[in-house]
């Protein structure tokens, strides 16, 4: 298959410059951007989530970025769904795109696809959330070591959100989500550039104290109420 543009995907931890870089990268090439950042997907999470500045946003068009309410769950797949469309659309017009993120499952969802999984039960998922908020976590882990210990070990346990997702599908399809995920090689159909920012430690430690202080003084605090 013939490449028919190139996909400029821009990664890295936690303050390392990705949002800039990226916005730096699209005004050079004269394109724009598509965010993966699942958090910078909600519109009332604006502080709390870095997302790209007034400047950075008027400067380069960015895609998916504060247009879901926090009651709203996005998926991976719903998101390569709705960014596909967009992709192809920068390609023709343009030649290449940015994608970036601190998301690596959305990123991938995009450059190598995803398995095919249950559509959204929302009666399940609704469930989950009731036992989530009336047990919390750990409960929930309990039950996914139950039903797919293999996915239960892999998973971020950190992440509700996840967990929750993972629990739905076991439970929509009566099979462990781990035995249906299988992998994708790289799509061939485009030119994927990957730039992994990385910086020595003090200097990204240094990097995320003063990024929270802005935060804060931005007011993170009220935000988060």
């Amino acid at each position: 298959m013939t490449p028919h543009g190139t996909l400029v995907v821009i990664g890295g931890p936690t303050a390392s410059g990705k949002t800039a870089m990226a916005a730096q990268v699209a005004k050079h090439f004269g394109t724009e951007v598509i965010s993966g950042d699942s958090r910078q997907f909600y519109r009332a999470m604006r502080i709390g989530t870095a997302r790209p500045t007034e400047a950075e946003l008027l400067g380069v068009k960015h895609h998916f970025i504060g247009h879901l309410e926090l009651e709203e769950t996005w998926s991976a797949g719903e998101f390569a769904r709705q960014a596909e469309p967009v992709l192809q659309e920068l390609l023709a017009r343009h030649g290449i795109a940015v994608l970036v993120g601190g998301s690596g499952l959305y990123l991938n969802a995009l450059t190598h696809g995803l398995d095919p999984m249950p559509l959204a039960d929302h009666r399940i998922r609704e469930r989950l959330q009731k036992r989530f908020a009336e047990h919390g976590l750990p409960d929930l882990i309990a039950e996914l070591e139950r039903l797919d210990p293999a996915m239960a070990g892999q998973i971020d346990r950190n992440n509700p959100h996840r967990v929750i997702r993972a629990l739905e599908v076991c439970m929509a399809s009566g099979r462990p989500y781990s035995d249906q995920r299988h992998g994708h090689r790289q799509r061939q159909d485009l030119h994927l550039l990957r730039i992994a920012l990385d910086l020595p430690r003090e200097a990204l430690y240094a990097r995320i104290d003063a990024r929270v202080d802005r935060m804060i003084a931005e007011g993170l605090e009220q935000e988060a109420r």
